[in-house]
């Protein structure tokens, strides 16, 4: 009540002076808003994809069900149902906030759908074109019929990326001399390059370009065009 009784009064105050005051307000409103439709205990657990060496966890992402959900109502859907989304893994624990959790652990392309078995034909059209058409997707409609296990991709283009790495400022000081020696790495799909260390700056000035060739890239080349792979740049110090 309080907060409809707010809203009224500042549609009721606003004109050409006070707008942007205004508009400041009614954001604050909308954070409000945010936090009242958070659950404290959703109804479905989340989602979590780990990564597993040797036996033992060593990377993570956690993922909100609600954002996986389909519902044939396209408002209730989920923002990432059936969507291709980069999952960036952190560090279990505490150790993600602590310099070790300044790297990313893993990086990974992700395609989820969660919903009813009935629904399940609807999983198939935000898929990535390009794949055969296996038993299980040409018989989705029958409610025996489980969805494939895997994919397989018959279309795949080769690409090269330039990567002009001309420089970086305001670094974070890792050195007792309150410099760094810094360098960038490029990351694109599986393939890695990194620029040549700078000494003793926390402003760079590489003025260099990777190539990172035959760079594969599976699905249709308007798709590609349409949602390109992620470009991933991280500067470390030559130091540990």
């Amino acid at each position: 009540d309080h907060l409809g009784s707010s809203a009224r009064h500042t549609k009721a105050l606003l004109s050409r002076h006070s707008f942007k005051e205004r508009y400041k307000t009614t954001h604050s409103y909308l954070a409000k808003l945010k936090e009242l439709i958070e659950d404290p205990q959703h109804s479905l657990p989340d989602v979590f994809v780990w990564m597993i060496s040797g036996g033992k966890r060593v990377a993570y992402q956690r993922l909100a069900a609600r954002h996986l959900l389909f519902s044939p109502v396209e408002q209730e859907r989920g923002k990432h149902c059936a969507t291709t989304q980069t999952l960036f893994l952190k560090l279990p624990g505490r150790k993600s906030s602590g310099p070790g959790g300044w790297a990313i652990q893993g990086k990974l392309q992700v395609y989820m759908w969660l919903g009813l078995m009935k629904h399940k034909k609807n999983l198939v059209p935000g898929i990535p074109k390009g794949y055969e058409l296996s038993y299980e997707l040409r018989n989705i409609e029958r409610s025996l019929t489980l969805p494939p296990v895997s994919l397989h991709y018959t279309q795949k283009q080769t690409f090269q990326l330039r990567a002009h790495m001309y420089q970086a400022r305001s670094l974070i000081a890792s050195d007792s001399s309150g410099l760094s020696d810094p360098f960038a790495r490029v990351i694109i799909g599986e393939h890695c390059r990194v620029t040549q260390v700078i000494d003793e700056t926390l402003s760079p000035t590489w003025d260099e370009m990777l190539v990172l060739d035959d760079i594969l890239v599976y699905g249709t080349k308007e798709e590609i065009k349409a949602s390109p792979p992620l470009v991933l740049i991280e500067i470390f110090d030559q130091d540990n």
